[in-house]
């Protein structure tokens, strides 16, 4: 589940397909935002079909930090180039609670939280 509260807040109570994977130092993720599922890509595809498709999904690679309750990310490889500058950095803060991963992003009252649950 996803939610983003303040004024524009909302539920994403049917999230789409995501993968999280963390070992001791790194981290990969592969997600479609939203709760649609995307659609397949005509053979004609014009620009805004390729806009369409491909705005939702998230990828992204590289090293993370955790001090106290901040997660910190340092992406090697991700979608978007901006993102691979080597100071780019993104930080949230986190809970742990069985296994479940709450990360929680931006100031209280406009936030992100994104929960993610342990399935091996």
């Amino acid at each position: 589940m996803t939610e983003i509260t303040g004024t524009n807040g909302q539920t994403v109570a049917n999230p789409q397909p995501g993968l999280f994977i963390f070992t001791r130092n790194y981290y990969s993720v592969v997600q479609i935002l939203g709760s649609d599922p995307r659609r397949e890509t005509p053979p004609t595809a014009s620009d805004a079909d390729l806009v369409k498709i491909w705005r939702p999904f998230v990828a992204q690679a590289g090293t993370y930090e955790v001090s106290g309750s901040t997660f910190t990310t340092r992406p090697i490889a991700a979608k978007n180039p901006n993102r691979m500058r080597s100071d780019w950095r993104y930080t949230f803060s986190f809970k742990l609670e069985g296994d479940t991963l709450t990360l929680i992003e931006g100031p209280a009252g406009h936030q992100g939280i994104t929960k993610l649950t342990r399935v091996e």
